[in-house]
């Protein structure tokens, strides 16, 4: 089935990629292309960087299992017509390196995973929709997930509408940036 997301887009800059990111809510009912979501799978697991087999990735095209997880995910895009979730091995992780490997390097992980999804997702004309806050329960017992498999993110897919609303604006980003020591200003010859 040709979508928008079978074109190939590797001459895509990086920067173009940043600024041309956004959250999608609304999406076409066109089924993603079984390359399409391919590509989504390689774009994370080419960001492991944690050991092989700590980080597992359940892709949800069934249409029915997409709305059932729906029911389940607070904030869920209704009319995604696919998912992926990220998920940990908390038990390998925690026998790798404890439980600082539970806490923080699989979430690390699982976050390099999502920002390589991000990218993807852009070059391949593909809209995504983020979802943090759900219930880990829930979403294991949705997708027969075990018990000792973390789900980590929740990521709702497809096609984005045609003329979707503008972005709203964002605001000007304006970290905290300190060089060499927190609290010192800014440096004019720093990068």
């Amino acid at each position: 089935m040709g979508t928008s997301a079978d074109h190939d887009h590797r001459d895509l800059k990086l920067w173009d990629a940043f600024r041309k990111r956004r959250t999608h809510r609304d999406f076409e009912q066109t089924e993603l292309s079984t390359e399409a979501i391919g590509a989504l799978v390689e774009a994370a697991a080419s960001a492991q960087t944690f050991r092989p087999g700590v980080r597992h990735i359940v892709v949800v095209t069934e249409p029915a299992s997409v709305a059932t997880l729906g029911d389940v995910v607070p904030g869920w895009v209704s009319n995604a017509t696919a998912a992926i979730v990220l998920g940990t091995d908390v038990d390998k992780a925690a026998a790798l390196a404890g439980s600082r490997a539970v806490d923080i390097y699989a979430k690390l992980d699982a976050g390099a995973a999502l920002a390589h999804i991000t990218l993807a997702a852009v070059g391949l004309g593909v809209g995504i929709c983020t979802v943090g806050s759900f219930t880990e329960g829930a979403v294991q017992a949705v997708l027969d997930i075990p018990d000792h498999i973390r789900p980590d993110v929740v990521i709702g897919i497809g096609i984005p509408i045609r003329n979707p609303l503008p972005a709203p604006p964002r605001a000007a980003f304006q970290p905290g940036v300190h060089y060499n020591r927190f609290g010192k200003p800014t440096e004019s010859t720093a990068p």
